[in-house]
């Protein structure tokens, strides 16, 4: 669990910092979901999510959809 976050992280540090081409047209997916059957409430990845929006679209993103704590039904029909 922690890797994901880590290299979601490295990701973000990675695209923040990365210069927009002109003709580029920049969107994000982003999702934490907190909610699992065989786990305890996560609170932590929805509030990150929500934090990783609000940077992409300080780092100009056009289109930034942020979704918290999907089942795999919703997830699938995010990813369309």
């Amino acid at each position: 669990m922690r890797q994901v976050f880590w290299a979601i992280l490295v990701l973000l540090a990675a695209a923040l910092g990365a210069e927009p081409a002109a003709a580029e047209k920049r969107v994000a997916l982003v999702i934490g979901n907190g909610v699992y059957k065989a786990q305890r409430l996560l609170e932590n990845p929805p509030n990150d999510a929500k934090l990783i929006g609000a940077s992409l679209a300080k780092a100009q993103f056009e289109i930034i959809e942020t979704k918290t704590n999907l089942g795999i039904a919703e997830f699938r029909q995010a990813l369309r």
